[in-house]
């Protein structure tokens, strides 16, 4: 830590970076998307919106970083649109469990789930 701040103020302006995390990040958003998708039908919501979340948290970490010059600057591109899809996917999410509350109250999944009942027998 001594030897940045005393480049710092040597006045060398070449900090070393270290790579970003954006693909790794990419992945993770990825996967939760689609399970963020199937959640409607399935009992994928909650961890859908966990991965979700921890990815809409990570980009906003390396955006810091970023804006910190730990992370070289440009990676912020991806970086950004990986925080604009992460901040749909809880969106996302959001309306999704409304929408299941909804579904739940109304008895809409066990009227759905006897038809499918029927159609297998």
């Amino acid at each position: 830590m001594s030897d940045r701040v005393d480049r710092l103020f040597e006045g060398d302006p070449e900090l070393p970076t270290r790579p970003s995390h954006a693909p790794r990040i990419q992945l993770v958003l990825a996967a939760a998307l689609v399970l963020d998708l199937l959640g409607l039908l399935t009992c994928l919501s909650i961890p859908g919106a966990a991965l979700t979340l921890w990815a809409w948290w990570w980009v906003g970490r390396e955006l810091a970083a970023a804006a910190a010059g730990v992370v070289a600057t440009e990676h912020a591109p991806r970086l950004h649109l990986l925080q604009r899809l992460a901040t749909a996917g809880l969106a996302w999410c959001a309306a999704s469990f409304a929408l299941q509350i909804y579904l739940l109250s109304t008895g809409a999944y066990e009227r759905w789930f006897r038809e499918l009942d029927t159609v297998w027998r």
